[in-house]
């Protein structure tokens, strides 16, 4: 911890037997550090999130240095992004919209005539009918519509959408989950130090107030996009790596949803 703050500008923000919390509040980043794992996170990065990676890994260096761990269990890399939105009712019609042109590439079974399931295959985002025989006599099923049909059925209309995908090759696996969020609250603590207090308090006090200075207290409701690539007994310096292809994947994700909001 105390290499942490003096080598790399953290403020220490609690400490315990086992480990320490940890904060560089001008750029929001915060890190937990104990026996059993290193949690580091950063709000709102202005730079691509080059200095969170770094930070990742002179703090990973510190943990192997004074804890000295035989394995690594597990290594991954997470981002949310939000859309934000003022009217509630437009966040809604986004969510919509998104999951009707999703929908047609989803995975959706083929089916016989007589109503059995032979095999699956995935629909093209170009397809517009609802039913497609093959010449081989199969019934490819096209699921683009499958709330409003629901919701026809029940007398109801669609209201919101939420879409999760799952990821896996081997060890690495990604998840992405696509929903309305609403911030019901949002918070925040400014600091003053007492009359005559000394420098080093005034100065720490100037620091955890440059957090407070960063939140930004107009959102309401956003459309929230998160996304992890996490893996399983990740071989040495593989940081980099993961969050290349994090930030990789946030990136064609991004592309992919504003297209259709």
């Amino acid at each position: 911890m105390n290499e942490a703050v003096d080598k790399y500008g953290f403020l220490e923000t609690e400490i315990k037997p086992t480990g320490a919390k940890l904060s560089i509040p001008e750029i929001g980043l915060s890190a937990q550090i104990d026996s059993k794992e290193i949690v580091v996170s950063q709000e709102t990065p202005q730079d691509g999130g080059e200095a969170f990676l770094n930070h990742c890994i002179n703090l990973s260096t510190l943990a192997d240095k004074f804890f000295e761990p035989k394995l690594i269990l597990r290594n991954g890399f997470a981002c949310q992004l939000c859309r934000r939105y003022q009217d509630p009712q437009l966040l809604l019609d986004a969510t919509l919209k998104i999951g009707k042109h999703f929908g047609l590439s989803q995975t959706s079974p083929i089916m016989s005539k007589d109503g059995s399931i032979i095999s699956s295959a995935v629909q093209s985002p170009a397809t517009e009918n609802k039913e497609t025989v093959s010449p081989n006599g199969l019934i490819k099923l096209d699921i683009s519509d499958f709330q409003e049909r629901i919701a026809q059925a029940i007398g109801l209309e669609p209201a919101k959408r939420a879409l999760n995908f799952s990821f896996k090759s081997g060890p690495r696996e990604a998840q992405l989950e696509i929903k309305p969020i609403t911030f019901e609250r949002i918070s925040g603590s400014k600091f003053s130090a007492a009359p005559g207090s000394i420098r080093p308090v005034v100065e720490r006090f100037e620091k955890m107030n440059k957090h407070f200075s960063r939140i930004d207290f107009t959102y309401s409701h956003a459309l929230s996009i998160e996304f992890d690539v996490t893996e399983d007994l990740p071989p040495n310096n593989s940081f980099q790596g993961h969050f290349h292809a994090m930030r990789e994947g946030i990136e064609s994700i991004k592309e992919e949803v504003t297209a259709y909001i």
